[in-house]
């Protein structure tokens, strides 16, 4: 029983990985947003299941098939590509964990003896994916120091089915804009997250432009005395 579980592991430990990579990228091209309920949580999760496989697999020297050697191969560049996605709200715990997660996944990797092809596959995606996370790393602490939006007003529709909220984006020396995203209140909960209608910026004004707002109906906001309707 303990080494049916082993032996499943790579394959439990790539299924945990793309959940947030697939989630987020298919709402995404469906004008949804997913969201985790608990992102650190998430993290430390997948970072347990990683850290259990590879000592488990090491230290009983589980014999893999050929599907448990490929999944194995699969999760240093999921691993990496995960990383990605929490990259830009990354605080110590996340960064911690990411790190020990992707020396749990070089492990499982180099536990996948066999997979020649695969593995040069996998090994070349990986090699592409660290010049990308440096730069969405870089681009991440360059875009914290750099401009900051506020949220100055919220004003929820008649039924309270969306809010539309007026947003101050100040860009320092480029100066700035004023924007009014509209949001959909209702959400839909899932099993680690729930899934969101993407909000619609409907208006864009100058920097600390003065705007009224207000829903003339609740599928119809009002916006300096011109109506946006709203779907």
């Amino acid at each position: 029983m303990k080494n049916r579980l082993l032996a499943a592991a790579p394959a439990l430990c790539c299924l945990a990985l793309v959940l947030v990579p697939a989630g987020k990228t298919a709402a995404y091209l469906s004008g949804w947003e997913f969201t985790l309920y608990h992102d650190d949580t998430f993290l430390a999760a997948v970072t347990a299941l990683l850290l259990v496989s590879a000592v488990g697999l090491i230290r009983n020297k589980t014999a893999l098939g050929r599907w448990g050697r490929a999944f194995s191969a699969l999760v240093l560049p999921l691993s990496l590509l995960t990383d990605f996605f929490f990259l830009f709200r990354a605080n110590w715990f996340s960064l911690v964990c990411m790190g020990a997660a992707l020396i749990c996944a070089v492990l499982l990797f180099l536990r996948s003896p066999g997979q020649a092809a695969l593995k040069s596959i996998c090994g070349v995606g990986a090699a592409l994916l660290i010049p990308g996370l440096l730069l969405a790393g870089f681009a991440a602490n360059l875009a914290a120091g750099f401009g900051a939006e506020m949220v100055t007003e919220t004003v929820p529709s008649p039924q309270g089915g969306y809010v539309a909220k007026v947003i101050v984006s100040d860009q320092g020396a480029l100066g700035g804009n004023t924007f009014v995203e509209v949001e959909r209140c209702s959400t839909i909960p899932l099993l680690i997250g729930e899934l969101a209608k993407r909000p619609d910026r409907v208006y864009r004004g100058k920097w600390s432009e003065a705007v009224e707002v207000f829903w003339s109906a609740e599928n119809t906001v009002t916006i300096n005395g011109r109506t946006y309707p709203v779907e």
